[in-house]
């Protein structure tokens, strides 16, 4: 596989525009080589595609946008969860989408630390993908879905960080296979696209260190040194009810690409809702000590 330029994949809706390029100043500030940037997308804006292609090409990287019908995922469950939106389920087609033989899925809410090709660079030449185990199978909260789409004897991996192996996917995997899974489990999916990932392309997958997709943002004991790339799962440092110890390395990198005034709005709804007392207890804490 040609690794000369690390291919990318991303999607988001309008209002993940902000993180998003976030992510992505992270990326471009960290890597040793150029970026292909791919965009999924279906409702953004034409402005906010324009704000992510400036972010990119303005770094010297590239820029790609796919467009994706909508019909492909209509009837899709989204779990009835807020923080799901249905572009959650377009890295499924990314093998089937695009030429590349090999290219890395990146969700938005992430931050990324070190050079991507790290993590680019791992031989999967004899896999579907290269994935990290998902914080739920570490606290066995997978168990459930698990035994209910038949995969017990796996590892249960996250889906916000995957490198495809797009070639091997193409020749051994129909894309049918994949509606068919959501068709199958629909009604049962709980983290949607990441099931059936898990389900397709589960049995074949390198497993990688927690390093590349550090979850663990909101335990007492985490350390932003042991990832590589920081995933801020559930709540997000942008929002002022953010109950984790991670938002540093957010906003270092937010204020740095332009977004200043954000920051300053939110110390001040980070500070309202400590007086309130809305942030969890060791938060609280931390806050009394004078700490981000």
């Amino acid at each position: 596989m040609d690794n000369s330029v690390i291919n990318i994949a991303i999607s988001i809706s309008d209002s993940f525009v902000m993180p998003a390029r976030v992510m992505l100043y992270s990326l471009f500030s960290k890597a040793s080589r150029k970026i292909r940037v791919f965009l999924l997308y279906n409702f953004l804006s034409a402005e906010n595609r324009d704000l992510l292609r400036q972010t990119a090409e303005g770094s010297g990287n590239s820029f790609e946008e796919i467009f994706i019908d909508e019909k492909w995922f209509s009837g899709a469950s989204l779990n009835r969860n807020p923080l799901f939106s249905i572009e959650i389920y377009y890295r499924i087609m990314l093998p089937y989408l695009t030429e590349v033989d090999k290219i890395l899925w990146l969700d938005a809410d992430i931050v990324v630390t070190d050079d991507i090709a790290k993590l680019y660079d791992n031989d999967i030449s004899d896999r579907y993908i290269a994935a990290i185990i998902d914080i739920g199978e570490e606290k066995g909260s997978r168990d459930e879905i698990k035994k209910k789409l038949g995969i017990e004897e796996q590892v249960y991996f996250n889906s916000g960080v995957i490198l495809f192996n797009n070639k091997k996917i193409r020749e051994e995997i129909p894309k049918e296979d994949f509606f068919e899974a959501i068709n199958r489990f629909n009604d049962i999916l709980v983290c949607p696209d990441q099931d059936i990932l898990n389900y397709v392309l589960g049995k074949n997958f390198l497993d990688l260190p927690i390093y590349y997709n550090y979850q663990h943002h909101t335990d007492g004991d985490c350390d932003e040194t042991k990832g590589m790339i920081l995933h801020y799962i559930w709540k997000k440092p942008w929002n002022s009810d953010y109950p984790g110890y991670l938002d540093k390395p957010f906003w270092d990198n937010a204020v740095s690409c332009g977004f200043k005034r954000e920051y300053k709005k939110y110390r001040i709804g980070k500070k309202a809702a400590y007086l309130k007392g809305d942030l969890l207890p060791a938060v609280t804490s931390r806050l009394k000590r004078g700490k981000k």
